[in-house]
């Protein structure tokens, strides 16, 4: 109990709580709202959720960098949680126990699935590998850094998840559909070389 109190003492701490609450409780129900437009193909729509990534990650981290260590454990500490939850909304969903939560669950998550995830008995991992690959670099220099905030270089380690997978990868996947030549093989999808 001690960790959590420490945790929520930082000033800014409940600020980038509210940020995340906020942010998700606005974005979450915009993005399903494009996909129920449908005018948008779904490799495009699931970069829209890489776009997010990036607008929540930086802020905190940017927060967290002058902020002090506090800050920057509980950054660490709300992707934990994130992870968690989301490897917890797949259990739902994928084993149907509870009907009237995981029916709600697998439409929405369906949304937003490609053709490797499409079989109705597939976990659908993507979100939680996109959540990770952004997470990962931060927690392991708050690893490294032994507790410590992210400043100079561990700074922009701590974002290099960010960076790679939430513009790297969307524009990888926006050139490769504009100007790629070309494909895997029995795929509509370019080679991102």
């Amino acid at each position: 109990m001690a960790f959590l109190s420490e945790i929520f003492t930082s000033n800014s701490n409940p600020y980038m709580l509210l940020f995340f609450a906020v942010f998700l409780s606005i974005c979450l129900p915009a993005l399903h709202f494009v996909a129920s437009l449908r005018i948008m193909e779904t490799t495009n729509l699931r970069k829209l959720f890489h776009g997010l990534a990036v607008l929540i990650f930086v802020p905190p981290m940017v927060i967290s960098t002058y902020s002090g260590p506090l800050a920057s454990r509980f950054c660490v500490f709300s992707l934990n949680c994130a992870s968690v939850a989301l490897i917890a909304l797949e259990m739902v969903r994928a084993v149907p126990v509870i009907e009237s939560i995981s029916t709600p669950l697998n439409t929405y998550f369906r949304t937003y699935v490609d053709r490797k995830e499409r079989a109705a008995t597939s976990l659908i991992l993507s979100h939680i590998y996109l959540l990770l690959g952004c997470a990962f670099p931060m927690t392991m220099s708050y690893i490294v850094l032994d507790g410590g905030f992210f400043n100079g270089e561990f700074g922009v380690f701590a974002l290099s998840g960010v960076v790679v997978l939430g513009v790297g990868d969307s524009a990888a996947a926006v050139m490769g559909k504009i100007s790629g030549v070309n494909y895997w093989q029995d795929s509509k999808y370019s080679k991102k070389t």
